[in-house]
């Protein structure tokens, strides 16, 4: 065979373009990485909105909601662990689950979503 010129299309290719399809295109218009953004339109045909958006928040967080103050290591690791004990990824989406929740009941004093965090090696303002 004949190698290829540069600049010369084969013959029976002349009709192809490239397009984007449609999910492409709204994948491009989201600003998150297209997976989350994938995972989001799958949350709404799906109808868990608010789980997808859950998770794509935890994923996407730049820091994980738990703290480890000095000398309190495995205290802070058994609550996590208590949020679930498989995967860090997941103590983090339940633990703001349960924040999440806390903010909806909107309770006060020791049901306070602030006392929840507090008691819990939880930091709220990664939470909100």
């Amino acid at each position: 065979p004949m190698p290829r010129q540069a600049g010369k299309a084969d013959p029976g290719t002349a009709h192809l373009r490239e397009r984007m399809l449609p999910l492409g295109e709204t994948l491009s218009r989201m600003p998150l990485s297209p997976c989350l953004g994938r995972m989001l339109i799958m949350g709404v045909l799906f109808q868990c909105v608010d789980t997808a958006a859950l998770l794509a928040a935890v994923l996407s967080s730049a820091r994980k909601p738990f703290v480890c103050p000095p000398g309190k290591r495995k205290e802070s690791l058994a609550y996590q662990r208590g949020f679930d004990p498989s995967s860090d990824l997941l103590a983090c989406y339940a633990a703001a689950e349960a924040f999440e929740t806390r903010l909806k009941n909107g309770g006060e004093g020791m049901d306070s979503p602030d006392h929840f965090a507090a008691s819990r090696f939880l930091v709220p303002q990664r939470l909100r």
